[in-house]
């Protein structure tokens, strides 16, 4: 018998190799199939609703101005980095998901109802807006956003609360992006919003 020289290969193993890699490479496929539709639910389902301009709160209490760059008032977090373009802040977020990429300094707020507000928008991927207690560490409310999602043009990306105590407070953006990818946002500004005349206002009547 002919000994089968070294380095041979039946057709049989190459068609099993090349079938294995193929299964391999569809597998993969699947699998970022899976992930894409599960990061598409996770935005379809979970964003909040603009909120009409006509519905929010009567008093401003605080303004950021985004125009000429990341306001004084905040930091970036988590691998962030922001740009500024036309009179807007670009940020470009970390990609780790769920993470602080931006937050302010804390505030102390009196009781009562308030709303936080950030003019702009995701342009890929998605952000998170929450009111945070900076004592506890604690999320008050948070809403999520989606760059897909309709609106834009008519309302604006908020959260409303309310404190039963004055309260330390953080405004905190973060990144919502499911794919554990970078996002990107395009921002304006922020406001903080009461439904009631701040006091030092009362006074100066």
């Amino acid at each position: 018998m002919r000994p089968r020289s070294r380095g041979h290969t039946h057709g049989w193993e190459k068609t099993t190799i090349a079938l294995a890699m193929v299964l391999v490479l569809a597998a993969g496929g699947v699998y970022r199939l899976n992930a894409e539709v599960q990061a598409l639910a996770e935005y379809q389902t979970g964003h909040a609703q603009l909120v009409p301009r006509s519905d929010l709160l009567s008093y401003a209490v605080t303004s950021w101005d985004f125009s000429r760059g990341v306001d004084s008032d905040w930091s970036l977090l988590g691998g962030a980095r922001a740009t500024v373009r036309g009179g807007l802040v670009i940020v470009e977020t970390g990609p780790e998901k769920y993470t602080y990429q931006m937050w302010t300094t804390a505030h102390r707020l009196a009781a009562g109802k308030y709303q936080f507000t950030v003019e702009g928008r995701p342009t890929n991927g998605g952000l998170y807006l929450g009111a945070l207690d900076a004592t506890l560490n604690q999320w008050v409310t948070t809403a999520n956003y989606w760059s897909d999602q309709d609106g834009y043009d008519k309302g604006i990306m908020a959260v409303t609360f309310a404190l039963a105590t004055p309260t330390e407070m953080r405004f905190v953006i973060s990144n919502w992006n499911p794919r554990s990818e970078r996002s990107t946002w395009s921002l304006a500004g922020a406001r903080l919003y009461t439904a009631t005349l701040p006091l030092r206002e009362l006074l100066e009547r």
